[in-house]
């Protein structure tokens, strides 16, 4: 399971590309004693039955690369020290600064969108608000994510990446009680 949290590891919230492989998450597993459980084999399976897995630069073509890796965790380790280091750099300059100040808005627009814009806010969002946004920026501003190299890129396919109306989670909350269900 640490590849699919190793998935676009720079941006932890609102990854499209781990979101891309929660419909590998099979809906059951079993459990088969000494804390083990089937989890990861079906993900696995489900990834290698894909046709996404023969996609260049896709998420499960990734996810399927890094198993791969002898030297996984060093090679992490190693990955993610360059990330941290990437980011301490650009955050000693003013347009790093200004670049994570830019990513930080992106995020709350996706989670609370400005009214202007006519999308859905996120059913935790309860109180307008609570949660301002950036009135300089405009209501249409393309979003951005973090790069491994601390840099900021514009996520493209909106629509399809950040905003899709299928929630890929769904089916792992529409049983009663849990407080994300829909009701």
């Amino acid at each position: 399971m640490n590849g699919v949290l190793n998935i676009h590891y720079s941006n932890p919230i609102y990854s499209w590309r781990r979101a891309a492989l929660m419909k590998h998450i099979p809906e059951t597993a079993l459990y088969h004693g000494n804390g083990d459980y089937d989890l990861a084999e079906k993900l696995l399976e489900s990834i290698n039955n894909s046709p996404q897995k023969n996609v260049r630069d896709s998420p499960e073509s990734e996810y399927l690369r890094y198993l791969a890796r002898d030297d996984y965790e060093a090679y992490f380790a190693g990955e993610i020290s360059r990330y941290i280091n990437n980011v301490k750099r650009r955050l000693q300059t003013q347009e790093g600064v200004n670049d994570y100040l830019r990513l930080a808005e992106s995020r709350r627009r996706v989670f609370r969108p400005p009214p202007e814009s006519l999308d859905p806010a996120n059913g935790l969002a309860e109180f307008p608000m609570s949660i301002p946004y950036a009135t300089g920026l405009k209501s249409n501003s393309i979003p951005v994510e973090m790069a491994t190299s601390g840099e900021l890129k514009e996520v493209v396919d909106v629509h399809n990446r950040l905003k899709n109306p299928e929630n890929p989670q769904s089916r792992f909350s529409n049983f009663k009680g849990c407080p994300f269900a829909a009701h």
